[in-house]
């Protein structure tokens, strides 16, 4: 990465928190406007690194076991080395973890494709009001730079036992992150049919352990909520106190697309745009992309359409054919996209401040 494209993803990095935190403090018009982002999810964060995990559920069914332990013990590291309080210390290290993303992002991207695609990834991504995501203390951050360093190991390095262990992580930081196991596979398959048959061999330990490594932090999690509550599965059992359930996640859509509630609706057409998104990385030859983005969708889809603006927000890849889009376009359209994007973000972090339902 040279210079100039360094000094570019830091004014747009600087931009972006710039903006998200400007339109807090504009909008609350308080010193604390800072607390004003811990809130939802981030109080059971919260509670992990607090207390641990329950060991039993509250009156109404719901418990912690349903958010994974990497990102609140990481939080809970990092306060001890910068002395802030938990919250402030997540919102630090989300905004450290931003700008790595950023980067990592256009390496990638660049290696993968190009350069010109790598930087509108990186452009579109850091102007669009998902970014806000990766600002509030939620596991987004450090979920989706390990998931940028995965891909990085199996398409660009190759280096499996890398990408096992760099899997393994992410299984314990968002659910959906142990199914990355099947997207290194496809990679690996890839690799295999264009080398010499002695070498697959000399390396087979290699491969077979690098596949076996990569949901076993998931695994290790499941042990130890059978040590705590005498069911492995706590941690999807528990879903049900939120109202997800497994269903159809077709039938999920078109309900959304046909209700009268506006939310669901949203989130249904939110839903149908990324799986659209997601099978045009087929076009591309983007395999092990896209194995991981339809999973990524799928699985939460069967559940319901509760949060999707969530689910969908880490899945980087996405961004691939949405920047081919926008290449295309005169540079009079592509002001007014960056233009609504910029607005997005502004609204997406008033309607956090005043606790939206659709952006949970």
């Amino acid at each position: 990465m040279n210079r100039k494209i360094f000094q570019k993803i830091l004014y747009l990095y600087i931009a972006n928190r710039g903006l998200i935190l400007l339109t807090a403090y504009l909008y609350i018009q308080k010193p604390n406007f800072i607390n004003y982002f811990g809130i939802w999810d981030w109080k059971w964060f919260e509670k992990i690194i607090i207390y641990g995990y329950d060991k039993i559920p509250n009156e109404i069914g719901e418990a912690n076991w349903a958010f994974l332990p990497f990102f609140p013990f990481a939080v809970k590291f990092f306060s001890k080395i910068t002395t802030l309080n938990y919250l402030y210390s997540a919102l630090l290290l989300n905004s450290i973890i931003f700008f790595m993303i950023l980067l990592m992002m256009y390496i990638y991207v660049k290696n993968r494709i190009n350069e010109r695609v790598a930087f509108t990834s990186v452009l579109l991504f850091c102007l669009s009001p998902y970014s806000f995501y990766f600002f509030i203390p939620y596991s987004e951050s450090i979920f989706l730079f390990l998931l940028l360093v995965f891909f990085y190991f199996i398409n660009i390095k190759q280096e499996w036992l890398y990408a096992g262990a760099v899997s393994s992580i992410l299984s314990i930081t968002r659910n959906i992150g142990v199914f990355a196991v099947f997207s290194l596979m496809v990679s690996m398959y890839e690799y295999l049919k264009s080398i010499n048959k002695k070498i697959i061999f000399e390396k087979y330990l290699e491969y077979v352990l690098s596949i076996l490594l990569s949901p076993l932090g998931l695994f290790v999690y499941m042990a130890y909520l059978y040590y705590l509550v005498g069911d492995s599965f706590a941690f999807s059992h528990v879903q049900a106190a939120w109202a997800r359930e497994i269903g159809n996640p077709i039938l999920n859509i078109l309900n959304g697309l046909f209700s009268h509630n506006l939310n669901y609706f949203c989130f249904s057409i939110i839903s149908l745009v990324a799986l659209i998104l997601s099978l045009s990385l087929l076009k591309y030859k983007l395999y092990s992309e896209f194995i991981f983005a339809f999973i990524a969708l799928l699985i939460p889809l069967s559940t319901g359409l509760f949060s999707m603006n969530r689910f969908v927000a880490p899945l980087f890849m996405l961004y691939i054919p949405v920047s081919y889009f926008f290449m295309n376009r005169n540079i009079f359209i592509k002001n007014i996209i960056l233009f609504c994007l910029i607005l997005g973000i502004i609204a997406i972090t008033i309607a956090w401040i005043e606790k939206v339902w659709f952006i949970i």
